[in-house]
């Protein structure tokens, strides 16, 4: 939690007090927060690893792009 809580103070989200009388706030307005836009900064997603030179079927491999369209489509809809 504590690693979270600093992330999203580092990415200005929110607003972390340390102390006796610290705590946690929204770092900026909630109408402001996308969570689409939180979980991009937190979880850089990939269904699957495309890249390197493990994979036989690269060159005619399509499923990398209908991946791609799916976690697009997933965060267009978290918006």
């Amino acid at each position: 939690m504590v690693k979270i809580i600093n992330q999203l103070s580092h990415l200005g989200y929110v607003k972390a007090i340390r102390g006796k009388n610290g705590g946690i706030m929204l770092g900026q307005p909630a109408d402001n927060i996308a969570i689409g836009a939180v979980v991009r900064a937190l979880e850089p997603l990939s269904l699957v690893n495309c890249s390197g030179d493990f994979c036989h079927i690269t060159p005619a491999c399509r499923l990398k792009g209908i991946l791609h369209q799916a976690i697009e489509q997933f965060f267009t809809r978290i918006r």
